[in-house]
């Protein structure tokens, strides 16, 4: 959830700069704390994710010195328990890394890019309010229609 409200601050807030709403400096502060939550988060899952793979070297290193079939065993066990942390990932959804926050960055920028060409103008409506002019009043073309 605090990555999501992350997200949305990173885009709205250049917007609100965009149109002139600078609520006394706490729109640039609120665009900082937006970057700063993103680069936590997957700085965090990469920490994650590093700690693992760590982790399950070691445990490697410990099955080779070891001759100990029932010990070799149980590391094993807790290896294969390890194998499925090696990324740090939200129900499956995304993962947490630093090619995430590339991501979410490109995301952003991409959004900012739109906003930006637009020029923060209201999209308008390409459907008319009235309807057409109705040709019943003409005279019908005594040749008949035109292919």
């Amino acid at each position: 959830m605090a990555l999501l409200l992350a997200l949305l601050m990173a885009v709205a807030c250049p917007y609100a700069m965009l149109q002139g709403v600078f609520m006394s400096g706490s729109t640039a502060i609120l665009l900082g704390a937006g970057y700063y939550i993103m680069g936590s988060f997957c700085h965090l899952g990469q920490t994650f994710v590093n700690q693992v793979s760590e982790a399950e070297g070691l445990l490697k290193d410990l099955i080779v010195k070891s001759h100990i079939l029932n010990f070799n065993l149980k590391v094993s066990q807790v290896m294969g328990r390890l194998s499925h942390n090696l990324a740090f990932d939200m129900c499956g959804w995304y993962r947490l890394d630093h090619a995430a926050l590339l991501g979410l960055l490109n995301t952003v920028l991409t959004y900012l890019v739109i906003l930006f060409q637009v020029g923060g103008t209201a999209v308008k409506s390409h459907i008319p309010t009235s309807p057409p002019p109705s040709n019943a009043s003409a005279p019908a073309d005594p040749r008949g229609p035109h292919f």
